[in-house]
């Protein structure tokens, strides 16, 4: 399978494969109870510092989350861990850092079979692996259905289009719809393709961009760009206004790109100049 991003789930150490509905926004969903001995697997093509996660199904219980590295080594805990989805009681970010007084570091594995905890169970070639568990047993009903890249959220959309949040124009697109969450989710691929197009970023799923935040405003106009093309001619006004906006707001310098794929944002990293020619 040729992905850049791979999503196994342990079960009394037993893996199953579920990067189907990790990777796909728009359908899919996988059993998320875990317990306090089994992991979340991510194998990705390059290092990271973040993944948002959707759930289709939320834990009821007080969770804390613990980020580990595959390094040169073994398995070595990440820092500064900021779980945004409470213990998968909610959508959101996991963030994390590595630790720079650690002498091992994220180290690409030519084999799975190199994994410790991984080993033969699994055939995944060239990729650097990450797994998170939590302190707490999760409730048995809990279920994931995407990880990946968001950059911004339907409360951030309102807060530029409040005529969005309208439940009419929402239904008028999907019947019963409730959020524009997918779109958002497409949006952020929009970003991300025009990032590569721009070679800013070669990664599709933009494992290298440091700083997500970055890309809230672009994401929020990129959004309503979608949904006012989808609602039909008579809204193709409001679509080339915030399809003007998006352009404005991609239009930033520096990007805060991991270019070493070190999976760290150095000091000159951070003032690497990038950016888009204004017209």
């Amino acid at each position: 399978m040729f992905t850049s991003q791979r999503v196994f789930v342990s079960d009394g150490g037993v893996l199953t494969d579920i990067t189907l509905d990790a990777n796909d926004f728009r359908e899919g969903s996988a059993s998320m109870a875990l317990t306090t001995d089994d992991y979340l697997y991510i194998a990705s093509e390059r290092p990271f510092n973040s993944r948002y996660f959707k759930l289709s199904a939320y834990n009821a219980i007080s969770a804390n989350a613990t980020v580990e590295i595959w390094g040169s080594n073994g398995w070595f805990t990440a820092v500064d861990v900021v779980d945004g989805t409470n213990g998968f009681s909610e959508d959101g970010y996991i963030r994390f850092n590595l630790d720079r007084e650690n002498s091992q570091s994220w180290t690409k594995q030519d084999d799975s079979k190199n994994v410790l905890d991984v080993g033969s169970q699994v055939d995944v070639f060239r990729m650097y692996w990450l797994r998170v568990s939590f302190s707490a047993d999760l409730t048995g009903t809990t279920a994931l259905r995407h990880i990946g890249t968001l950059f911004s959220s339907d409360n951030d959309l309102f807060s530029y289009y409040p005529d969005l949040r309208n439940t009419g124009l929402m239904n008028a697109w999907e019947t019963a719809k409730a959020d524009w969450i997918e779109q958002s989710f497409a949006a952020a691929s929009e970003i991300l393709r025009e990032l590569r197009r721009k070679s800013i970023t070669y990664s599709r799923a933009g494992f290298s961009l440091m700083d997500v935040d970055l890309y809230n405003e672009a994401s929020i106009h990129k959004t309503a760009q979608i949904i006012y093309a989808g609602l039909g001619d008579s809204f193709d006004t409001s679509e080339a206004k915030a399809a003007k906006a998006f352009r404005t707001a991609l239009d930033i310098t520096y990007h805060r790109v991991d270019v070493t794929g070190d999976g760290q944002l150095s000091q000159g990293e951070k003032k690497f100049r990038t950016g888009f020619t204004r017209r």
